[in-house]
């Protein structure tokens, strides 16, 4: 049995989102967020953090803004999580349905790398 207050590590999902849409959400009220934009009605996620950041490497944004990371606990979403084959080949999970705002346990900005315009995890500052 699991506290609230304690999220498994294999439970996480990884949501990429623009850094705009993150300030929408802080904008907007309500238990869901406000994602009226979903492509055929599901989401795409990342079990594992270097998938997600290969393939945000490998995609072209037509934006300059800041991408942003969502780490969502799996077992707060309400609706289906389905493993589909991904536009690139690989196999992610697809979130169907809302996502309610207890779901989300911490946000991340990704960094980018000045050279290469390649996004990174942030370091840990060690104290």
């Amino acid at each position: 049995m699991t506290s609230d207050n304690f999220v498994r590590a294999s439970s996480i999902l990884y949501m990429l989102i623009p850094e705009s849409f993150w300030y929408r959400i802080q904008q907007s009220e309500g238990e869901y967020l406000p994602i009226e934009t979903i492509s055929q009605g599901k989401i795409r996620c990342f079990r594992e953090r270097l998938r997600m950041l290969e393939t945000v490497n490998s995609i072209t944004y037509a934006t300059d803004e800041p991408m942003w990371v969502m780490s969502l606990d799996e077992y707060r979403l309400p609706g289906l999580v389905k493993m589909e084959t991904s536009p690139d080949g690989g196999t992610d999970p697809y979130v169907y349905g809302m996502i309610p705002r207890s779901a989300i346990v911490a946000v991340t900005v990704l960094q980018v790398e000045p050279s290469t315009g390649t996004y990174l995890w942030p370091r840990k500052r060690r104290r």
